[in-house]
């Protein structure tokens, strides 16, 4: 006589349903983990194809120049043929300085020489890197800092890239003949170091990577696709690193960008 199974106890399928909604979280967590691995790999490949082309843009220039110098020696030429080298040359080197301050800050080697510093001389320094793009781009370009003195803790050389990075990012997104504006706030201890432009602007999809390495926003990269993506990332680990904050802000395509950077200073009253 065949005996009927009886049905399992409801402890029993408590446990059934624990294991079943376990192995489905954790088929979950591996699709999340296989689909970010393959945006990694996306990512850093379409880094190394825009890396190729960075470090492939000035070699025809230099071969260029290279040939003629034999042709150009003595000439009233040559000084014109050493200025093609020169900027060629700090292209490179600008890239392989990024490349390599990249890789610092993945292995947490980046070191700073801090010291006591004038935000008006960090500023200054800064401005002067990005002056020669917004003279060639007809930009307009208008500074608004306190008079009195804006002292903090930092690495001079290191702030001064922060903002060379965001002002030369500012030019490079606004059209010819746009407007950039530096401005600088005191509030509660800090230095509040805004760079707005009336540039192509960010997306709202965009706005929460747009500091990440390897990610360029394609409307970005149809607009002007020099550069290796870097700037934003080195900026805002470089602002960290002095205790300090960044945010992007865009009221989305067209509608221009703002960047706030918020710094300690070193004790100064509100102005």
């Amino acid at each position: 006589m065949n005996r009927i199974a009886e049905p399992p106890s409801t402890l029993h399928q408590g446990h059934l349903r624990d294991a079943n909604q376990a192995l489905l979280l954790a088929a979950l967590r591996a699709q999340d983990a296989g689909d970010e691995a393959r945006q990694e790999h996306d990512r850093q490949a379409d880094f190394l194809h825009r890396l190729a082309h960075e470090l492939r843009a000035p070699l025809a220039p230099l071969r260029t120049v290279v040939s003629l110098l034999g042709h150009t020696k003595g000439s009233e030429h040559m000084p014109a043929v050493q200025r093609v080298i020169e900027r060629q040359v700090m292209h490179l080197a600008q890239m392989v300085e990024d490349l390599l301050d990249a890789a610092r800050m993945r292995t947490g080697k980046l070191s700073l020489r801090i010291a006591r510093v004038d935000l008006q001389e960090v500023l200054s320094a800064s401005l002067q890197t990005c002056q020669a793009a917004v003279a060639l781009r007809e930009q307009s370009l208008d500074v608004n800092v306190p008079a009195l003195p804006l002292a903090l803790h930092g690495d001079p050389v290191r702030l001064t890239q922060v903002f060379s990075n965001l002002l030369s990012n500012a030019s490079k997104y606004t059209p010819r003949g746009g407007h950039i504006e530096l401005s600088v706030t005191v509030q509660s201890g800090h230095a509040r170091i805004s760079v707005t432009d009336n540039g192509i602007g960010i997306t709202p999809q965009a706005i929460d990577s747009i500091f990440d390495a390897y990610v360029q926003e394609p409307h970005a990269v149809r607009h002007d696709d020099s550069g290796l993506g870097l700037g934003l990332t080195l900026a805002r680990e470089l602002v960290l690193a002095h205790s300090g904050s960044i945010r992007a802000s865009s009221a989305g395509l067209g509608c221009g960008t703002r960047f706030d950077v918020l710094l300690p200073l070193t004790g100064e009253p509100d102005g």
